[in-house]
């Protein structure tokens, strides 16, 4: 994560990995559409002019891959509706 830190002096070129929001991020609502979820981790490049998703994160997927996506989508919709309750509720 050292590299995020490059970013204030206006370096470019720094991809992470990032769990975030998708739809606010640029591109992030097709990706959004076709997971089925608003939160996901996805390359993104950070640089001056705020935080772009890379290319579609999800790319060609075996039979068992896809089967193995659609697992990790339903625990993490579950994942994020207990945390959206916890912070309403708090």
């Amino acid at each position: 994560m050292n590299s995020i830190l490059k970013v204030p002096n206006a370096e470019t070129g720094i991809t992470e990995e990032t769990y975030l929001y998708l739809p606010g991020i640029p591109g992030g609502k097709g990706t959004t559409a076709d997971l089925g979820v608003n939160h996901f981790t996805v390359p993104v490049d950070f640089g001056p002019d705020g935080t772009v998703m890379k290319a579609r994160p999800i790319g060609t997927l075996s039979g068992y891959e896809a089967e193995l996506l659609k697992v990790v989508v339903k625990e993490l919709k579950g994942n994020v509706t207990k945390g959206v309750q916890f912070v309403t509720v708090s």
